[in-house]
């Protein structure tokens, strides 16, 4: 009986404690990124196998000097392993720099073969100070 007991008294609590909210202040947050406000990193294949990558930015009005965009196109093969495809780029890499503030880099690559593919896409923001936001992702996209 005295275990039946604590065994209700455990559950209770444990109950009350999923339903009471716990706020943490802190003292300063700082942003994530000090030379950029936002970005959207997409890419797509479309039926005839073209493959578009599109890349925005809005870079932080005080801090912005440049943004430089690096995006590889790789090919899925034996499940886990992904080799660089030639998209007619030196070393099979686009890129682009901009010194605008809010920008768009938009490119297409013609696929020769289906399967699954994946865009690896590093923006660097850089500051007037010098600092680098590193932003980095991978899109994969089955083209069948």
């Amino acid at each position: 009986m005295k275990k039946k007991i604590m065994t209700v008294i455990s559950l209770v609590l444990v109950m009350a404690m999923m339903c009471c909210n716990v706020s943490v202040l802190a003292a300063s947050v700082t942003p994530r990124w000090s030379n950029c406000n936002q970005y959207t990193f997409s890419f797509s294949i479309t039926d005839d196998g073209m493959a578009h990558v599109h890349v925005d930015y809005t870079g932080d009005g005080n801090n912005f000097s440049e943004a430089r965009l690096a995006v590889q196109l790789e090919k899925r093969f034996l499940l886990v392993f992904w080799n660089t495809v030639d998209i007619g780029y030196a070393d099979n890499t686009w890129t682009e720099t901009s010194t605008e503030l809010i920008d768009v880099f938009y490119n297409g690559f013609q696929l020769s073969d289906t399967g699954k593919y994946r865009a690896v896409m590093t923006l660097e923001i850089v500051g007037i100070d010098g600092s680098v936001d590193v932003i980095e992702d991978k899109i994969e996209y089955d083209y069948e």
